[in-house]
């Protein structure tokens, strides 16, 4: 409330001063015309004597009339040095109060304002991807929150800083939410939703990405944790240290763009404070996870199809999903690549 009252503060402080100076001046002016009529009366007391009362009259008559004038010139020299001060102390008292409300806006400002926003987009947006590499670039910590987490792998791999914890948290494909939120994301332009079958193989197939991109960036960072949930997160989180990006699928406009807007935010906003602590609270209900390190082998990943994805894959089937990764993440580089040639000469 101070900050918000602070400028009536300071006209109130004027008010107050420009009323003591107007009750000054106007004191004064009663001073000076008393004084003035008393040395008139004193001439005249003198020009109706003789001797020593009329000069002792006209004595008193310039002593009073050199008095007053002093006085007057004390008065307009004071007056000046008055309204200077009034002027400096409500210029004070406003600037600090401005200052005050400044700073009230800035921390408004980065507390729910985001640094970025980029809007939605048919294709990949080359300004997102050159913030979003950039922050991984010098991150210690990196956490996805989202559907499926298709890109992650190629990004990590794409890395050349080694980064601490990465977390990566995406929908059980056998998830009936999750195999929901695909058909939301991937299927909203079309009046007829597809088959259950044909979103979740889909989302299967879009998972498997996931799992094998973080199982070969194993060696490039030190701990890596995938993390299944049934209720996967609508909107996508992406947190690193100096940024986290909020994609927003829950409130896209067009339905046809494929990718929603999204807004970067400051480590100390609250909206990176909150997608935080949604990311945490979903781990922790999580109905499957997997701690891939760079000892973890093949065999470990068959295990982890089998008892926690429920398909039983073989070391063939392995290999084919391996190659169906290399091929996605070579193209989807391939585009960054030209998205950052693209920003370079524009």
């Amino acid at each position: 409330m101070g900050e918000e009252t602070g400028i009536p503060e300071a006209r109130r402080t004027g008010t107050a001063l420009q009323l003591l100076k107007g009750l000054h001046i106007s004191l004064f002016t009663i001073f000076f015309l008393v004084s003035l009529i008393l040395s008139v009366l004193m001439f005249v007391f003198a020009a109706n004597t003789t001797g020593t009362a009329r000069i002792l009259w006209q004595g008193l008559a310039i002593s009073l009339l050199a008095a007053t004038v002093f006085s007057t010139l004390q008065i307009l020299i004071t007056n000046r040095v008055s309204e200077r001060l009034v002027t400096e102390t409500v210029y004070g008292a406003v600037q600090s109060a401005a200052d005050r409300m400044l700073d009230v806006h800035r921390e408004q400002q980065r507390l729910y304002v985001p640094l970025a926003s980029y809007g939605e987009a048919m294709s990949f947006d080359g300004r997102f991807n050159h913030d979003l590499s950039e922050d991984l670039q010098g991150t210690d910590r990196y956490i996805f929150y989202g559907l499926t987490g298709r890109y992650v792998g190629p990004r990590l791999l794409s890395v050349t800083h080694r980064i601490n914890d990465v977390q990566v948290i995406v929908g059980d494909p056998n998830s009936e939410q999750a195999i929901e939120t695909r058909i939301q994301h991937e299927y909203a332009i079309t009046d007829v939703a597809p088959g259950k079958e044909a979103v979740q193989r889909a989302l299967v197939e879009a998972v498997d990405l996931c799992v094998m991109g973080l199982f070969l960036s194993r060696h490039a960072h030190a701990k890596i944790e995938l993390v299944l949930t049934p209720r996967p997160n609508f909107d996508r989180v992406e947190i690193c240290d100096s940024a986290s990006y909020l994609t927003l699928f829950s409130t896209r406009q067009d339905n046809r763009a494929a990718f929603p807007q999204t807004l970067r935010w400051a480590p100390d906003s609250a909206l990176y404070a909150m997608t935080l602590r949604d990311a945490q609270r979903a781990a922790d209900f999580a109905t499957c996870s997997l701690r891939i390190r760079g000892t973890t082998d093949e065999r470990e990943l068959l295990d982890f199809y089998n008892d926690e994805l429920h398909r039983q894959i073989s070391l063939k089937d392995l290999q084919a999903i391996e190659e169906r990764f290399r091929q996605f993440k070579d193209d989807f580089l391939a585009k960054l690549a030209q998205l950052e040639q693209e920003l370079t000469t524009s």
